[in-house]
């Protein structure tokens, strides 16, 4: 599967959205896992989602292997920042020796698949509940000199009170940036409507792992413990 969904017990109007966490490649390309720039340990950092009543839906594969977050709408192997299946990593590395052959394949195999089953959640959500919030949640090394930065793609994706809250809650442990420079890609972009706000959340590596990158160590729990309870304020403002 190219994807895991996992869902709340006591279901709430929030979604979350993971889709640069996975590390799986298929058979016969180059290890892309070991790539840079992958959303490192964020879907373990968003682990107790479920456990509040957010249903998750997670990315099993790669982000090179096909990227979520980018459109269809332009050209589909190219720059690793606009195209859904990246010529170069983020450092402008070439990962293949010719263009691969197998270009519409990915979008079928996993790019499609996952986009119409979130769609299909938030569409279980609003009609369950009136409406939804999205988060997509993803992680970053540098650019911003923030802990985490929220995008709505410049107040197109969320109503100002929405970021705004998620601005209030985290800035009580974090600094925090709104619209600076990830200002949100095409998963809020594609599934926001007037029934759904959607909001991209972005953490700084080095809030919660370590210089090597691991997770085991004293402020991942402390983060995780941090984010759990102005979720919690947040979703209680909501409703």
């Amino acid at each position: 599967m190219s994807f895991t969904l996992i869902t709340a017990g006591n279901p709430t109007p929030f979604i979350a959205s993971i889709p640069h966490a996975g590390l799986l490649v298929p058979e016969g390309l180059p290890d892309l896992s070991k790539l840079p720039n992958h959303d490192w340990h964020i879907d373990k950092l968003y682990d107790f989602l479920p456990s509040i009543g957010v249903t998750t839906l997670k990315a099993n594969y790669s982000r090179y292997v096909v990227d979520l977050n980018r459109s269809l709408a332009g050209s589909i192997y190219g720059d690793f920042y606009t195209s859904c299946i990246a010529e170069t990593d983020s450092h402008g590395n070439k990962i293949y020796d010719e263009p691969p052959a197998d270009l519409q394949s990915r979008i079928r195999k996993y790019y499609d698949p996952y986009h119409q089953r979130l769609n299909e959640l938030i569409s279980e959500t609003v009609n369950q509940f009136g409406f939804a919030v999205l988060m997509d949640i993803h992680s970053f090394a540098g650019g911003v000199d923030a802990d985490i930065e929220l995008g709505n793609a410049n107040g197109m994706t969320c109503i100002p009170e929405i970021i705004d809250m998620f601005h209030g809650a985290f800035s009580k442990y974090f600094e925090v940036a709104v619209n600076e420079k990830y200002v949100g890609g095409q998963i809020i972009r594609k599934h926001c409507s007037d029934e759904v706000q959607t909001i991209q959340i972005e953490h700084c590596y080095n809030i919660y792992l370590d210089d090597d990158l691991s997770p085991e160590c004293e402020k991942f729990s402390v983060t995780q413990e941090h984010i759990k309870n102005e979720l919690l304020d947040i979703m209680r403002m909501v409703g």
